[in-house]
């Protein structure tokens, strides 16, 4: 990865309310410029490139 991402923390929750839970916990762990991205459905599962 470059540019201004450190880490990529890919977290499957059940609901928001769990999502919720899993932010205060980051930020509770001094966490600096914490940001998320939701996906509302899964269009491809795999990453096995065609040959």
């Amino acid at each position: 990865m470059g540019g201004e991402t450190d880490y990529l923390l890919k977290a499957i929750v059940k609901d928001m309310p769990d999502y919720d839970r899993l932010y205060q916990q980051l930020i509770k762990a001094d966490l600096f410029d914490v940001s998320a991205g939701f996906v509302m459905e899964e269009i491809k599962y795999t990453s096995e490139l065609p040959l």
